[in-house]
C-alpha cells in the first residue's frame, strides 16, 4: 500500500467522524489529508507531506470552517410553538381585545388569541401568527383580495 493510499483513508474515516462532532473539526483535518495525498502521489518527503498537512490545515480552519460554521451549521430550526409562528389559521372565535376573547385553530387544537393591530377579528377570517407567549398566539390578520 503506498503513502497516498494511507492519507486517503486517514482523510475519508476523519471525515466520516464529522458526523460524531458535527463542529467542522475532524472534517478540516480530513481534507487537509486528502490533500497531501495529493502531495504524496508525486513521491514528496514525508517531512514535506507532514509540512503539507499542517499547512493546509491551518488554511482551512482559518478561511473555510468559519464559514461552514456560519452558513450551515448555525440554522435554528424551530420546535415546539416557536413552530407555529409566521404560519397561517383560521379565527374559530371572534377575537375582541375589550373582553378578552378570541381563539384560533392551530393543528387540532383551540388556541387563545390576541389581536396586535386591530380590536376585533372576525370568526372565520384568516391571521398570521406572530408571536405566543404561554398559551396565547398573537396575530394580525390577513387582508383578503377586497382589501378588508
Amino acid at each position: 500500500m503506498e503513502a497516498y493510499h494511507i492519507w486517503i483513508i486517514v482523510g475519508l474515516l476523519l471525515i466520516t467522524a464529522e458526523i460524531i462532532s458535527m463542529e467542522f473539526i475532524f472534517s478540516c483535518f480530513g481534507l487537509a489529508a486528502l490533500i497531501t495525498s495529493i502531495g504524496s502521489y508525486f513521491d514528496i518527503s514525508f517531512k514535506l507531506e507532514l509540512t503539507m498537512f499542517c499547512i493546509s490545515s491551518m488554511l482551512l480552519f482559518i478561511t473555510i470552517r468559519p464559514i461552514v460554521k456560519h452558513r450551515l451549521l448555525s440554522k435554528k430550526i424551530s420546535t415546539g410553538s416557536d413552530a407555529f409562528i409566521g404560519t397561517e389559521h383560521f379565527v374559530t372565535e371572534t377575537i375582541d381585545e375589550s373582553i378578552d376573547k378570541g381563539y384560533i385553530k392551530m393543528g387540532s387544537e383551540l388556541w387563545r388569541a390576541r389581536c396586535l393591530k386591530n380590536k376585533i377579528i372576525e370568526k372565520g377570517s384568516k391571521v398570521i401568527i406572530k408571536s405566543i407567549k404561554g398559551s396565547t398566539a398573537y396575530v394580525v390578520k390577513i387582508k383578503d383580495k377586497k382589501g378588508e
